[in-house]
């Protein structure tokens, strides 16, 4: 893998490529092959003269440098993903589907830094977000993430946290179902004590959560009828039905009296009642 760094001129554009291993390591791979077979060629146990060894030898090498030149160079100019980080925005380009993901000013200047994180089924890697849009930009995988944040500070973006900005990025999530890392967003920021719609007895939070839950056991159910192994999904459903219960009892705790603060325990303990049917046990 390797990363590149390019400066724009005056206009104070700065745009880091990042480079795919995998048409690089096709070029390495005859490079070692063709140097075993040199070597083996200048090896003792060859029944030629020394002269043909070198010349033979020689003569795989030449061949390895021409096929790094011809397979690997390619592969290096071709697979780079680009982010641009200049004043007004900072924009992702992916060169395999020309997808592209920016990051505009003019909607805020507030950015967080998310650390990649696991869920049964998929990885997702660091991002950087724009605080209140939902859009997000993927730093992982060899970007240079302190260089980037470099660029971005240099560039007047700052970095920080907003209780008003993170209620409506979340919110955003939501809405393109991005329950996921949406979960994951919740457990570093929250608890989301704000209700769900206007006058809900469940809060935000704990909406987002349960339904999250409610598609892991989906994905676990359809796993089980295809007899694949579901129980990692089960133990995650448990683990994101307990935060939901967790997130609502704080909502609870700021009901404002006796009987809405008995309405809102008894969704926290429907949702715990959830993580206890989900199962197993040792979740």
């Amino acid at each position: 893998m390797v990363t590149s760094v390019i400066k724009r001129g005056n206009s104070n554009q700065q745009v880091f490529t990042k480079i795919y291993f995998a048409r690089v390591f096709v070029g390495i791979v005859p490079i070692v092959a063709c140097l075993g077979l040199g070597a083996f060629m200048l090896s003792p146990a060859m029944p030629f003269p020394w002269v043909g060894h070198l010349v033979l030898g020689g003569g795989f090498i030449a061949g390895a440098v021409l096929m790094a030149a011809l397979l690997a160079v390619p592969g290096i100019l071709a697979n780079r993903d680009h982010i641009t980080v200049t004043g007004d925005a900072i924009t992702f380009a992916a060169w395999g589907d020309g997808s592209r993901v920016t990051l505009s000013r003019q909607e805020g200047d507030l950015l967080l830094v998310l650390p990649g994180f696991a869920y049964p089924g998929r990885h997702v890697g660091r991002r950087i977000t724009q605080l209140g849009t939902g859009r997000t930009i993927n730093v992982s995988w060899f970007f240079p993430k302190r260089a980037i944040r470099r660029a971005c500070d240099r560039s007047g973006w700052r970095f920080g946290y907003s209780p008003d900005l993170a209620e409506r990025h979340l919110r955003r999530w939501r809405a393109w179902d991005w329950r996921a890392s949406a979960y994951n967003f919740i457990r570093l920021h929250g608890p989301f004590a704000v209700p769900d719609v206007p006058g809900a007895r469940l809060s935000l939070g704990a909406a987002i959560l349960e339904e999250y839950g409610d598609e892991i056991i989906e994905a676990a159910h359809a796993r089980s009828q295809s007899h694949m192994p579901s129980t990692q999904f089960l133990r995650h459903a448990v683990r994101v039905y307990r935060r939901a219960a967790d997130e609502q009892r704080i909502y609870a705790a700021l009901a404002d009296s006796a009987g809405e603060l008995a309405r809102r325990t008894a969704e926290a303990d429907r949702l715990a009642a959830k993580a206890t049917e989900a199962g197993p046990a040792s979740a």
